[in-house]
């Protein structure tokens, strides 16, 4: 399994939205990956082989937790 981590920041710069391809997404404050956290990126997982496409999985940071 190919992993890549990108940084992205607001405004997003050309160059992610010109490599940019279909897939299922994953999106939430994964703080860690308790067992929500896994049956959420599961189910996304699952998603993607059914429909032939690439999984995502986006977090943000700092997290929620680091605020309270």
């Amino acid at each position: 399994m190919d992993l890549d981590i990108i940084h992205v920041q607001h405004p997003l710069s050309s160059i992610y939205t010109a490599e940019a391809e279909p897939c299922v997404l994953a999106l939430g404050f994964f703080d860690g990956v308790h067992l929500g956290h896994q049956e959420l990126i599961n189910l996304a997982k699952r998603i993607a082989k059914q429909q032939d496409l690439k999984l995502a999985v986006m977090t943000f940071f700092p997290h929620q937790a680091n605020h309270w």
